[in-house]
């Protein structure tokens, strides 16, 4: 072979080398680009890389929890029973015996702006009163019940203020005090808003 023929084959076979590396895929050629962009683009721990890395499958990723938890609250107010409620609770329930000492035989009135014959039986029937005369509401016979407060009638004055007009309450709480007898004030007058009254009544007093 000639010194000619030697570099044009040198030449030629270094063409062919050219040829065959710009041709051929590079790394980043090779890589899917579909695998690149399919998928959350983020970084965080649900990432298509994030998973490769730990050598899960991207199909793996548990969704985010976004439902919502149920409330769970309940009202412990006494006095949000209805009257479906109240005719549904046992006849009696035991109320503690420091509030039974103070309504035991004692004579009370119950003063409201409604007749509720049930509720007056349940109360009778679970604080064991002597007596206990429903008032409702009106002038006349809140001016009876305080001129029965000042004369002694009653041991203890029972009064629904959830249901009384502010004026009202304030002219029997004043007439109890002139006439030394505890003033409760019983909301609605349900059973254990009662108990609970009496009880806070009884243990302010000396």
């Amino acid at each position: 072979m000639s010194g000619n023929q030697t570099v044009a084959a040198w030449r030629f076979r270094g063409r062919i080398l050219s040829i065959s590396q710009e041709s051929s895929p590079t790394p980043i050629d090779a890589f899917d680009a579909a695998s690149m962009n399919s998928g959350p683009r983020c970084c965080g721990p649900t990432s298509r890389l994030h998973l490769l890395r730990q050598g899960l499958p991207p199909s793996e990723a548990a969704p985010a929890d976004t439902a919502k938890a149920p409330s769970t609250v309940s009202s412990s107010n006494p006095d949000e029973d209805d009257d479906a409620q109240l005719a549904e609770a046992p006849a009696q329930f035991p109320p503690v015996e420091r509030v039974l000492v103070h309504t035991r035989g004692k004579n009370a009135p119950f003063v409201s702006n409604r007749a509720d014959e049930l509720l007056r039986d349940r109360l009778i029937s679970s604080f064991d009163f002597g007596g206990l005369d429903w008032r409702e509401l009106s002038p006349r016979r809140v001016e009876a019940a305080i001129e029965s407060i000042a004369a002694g009638t009653y041991d203890l004055v029972l009064a629904a203020t959830g249901f009384l007009p502010h004026k009202e309450d304030s002219r029997l709480n004043r007439a109890c005090r002139s006439a030394g007898v505890p003033y409760v004030r019983v909301n609605k007058g349900r059973p254990k808003a009662v108990e609970m009254a009496i009880d806070r009544e009884m243990a302010d007093r000396p």
